[in-house]
C-alpha cells in the first residue's frame, strides 16, 4: 500500500502541461478554493465565455464523483467532451444530471497494471490517495 498526497494547484499544472484540449475553448482551468475548480469555456465569438465550477463530492467504489455547479454547466462539459474526446474519454467519464463520474479504476486498468486505488480524499487544498499494489 502507498500514500500519494497532491495539492490541486500541482494537478491542475500537471493537467495543463500534459493533456491536449482545445485551449481556445477552454481558456482557464483555475482553483478557486479548496475542493472547487473553475473552468471558463469560450461558447463562440458572439457569446459571453460561460464559468463551470466543479466541486469534488465523493470517492465510492472505483469512481470519482464532482458536483456541477453551474446551471447549464453540464451541457456545455458533455458539448466539450464530444468535441474533444469523442468515445474514448467516454468510457471514462460519464456527465448525469449535476454529477461528473469518472471511472478511475478503468482509467488506470488500462494503462497500468497491478494498482488500484483504494480511496481519494480532499481536504483543503490538499488530494489523498491511497493506492495497493497487487
Amino acid at each position: 500500500m502507498a500514500y500519494i498526497n497532491l495539492s490541486l494547484t500541482e494537478v491542475l499544472g500537471f493537467i495543463d502541461k500534459n493533456l491536449e484540449y482545445n485551449r481556445e475553448r477552454i481558456k482557464n482551468i483555475s482553483l478557486i478554493n479548496e475542493s472547487q475548480i473553475e473552468i471558463t469555456v469560450s461558447l463562440g465569438r458572439i457569446f459571453p465565455d460561460m464559468k463551470v465550477l466543479v466541486s469534488y463530492n465523493s470517492y465510492i467504489n472505483g469512481k470519482l464523483y464532482f458536483n456541477v455547479m453551474t446551471k447549464g454547466g453540464i451541457k456545455v462539459l458533455m458539448g466539450l467532451m464530444n468535441e474533444m474526446g469523442g468515445k474514448k474519454i467516454n468510457e471514462f467519464i460519464k456527465l448525469e444530471g449535476e454529477r461528473v463520474e469518472i471511472d478511475i479504476d478503468k482509467l488506470i486498468s488500462n494503462n497500468l497494471k497491478g494498482i488500484r486505488v483504494r480511496d481519494i480524499s480532499f481536504t483543503g487544498q490538499q488530494i489523498y490517495v491511497t493506492i495497493d499494489f497487487f
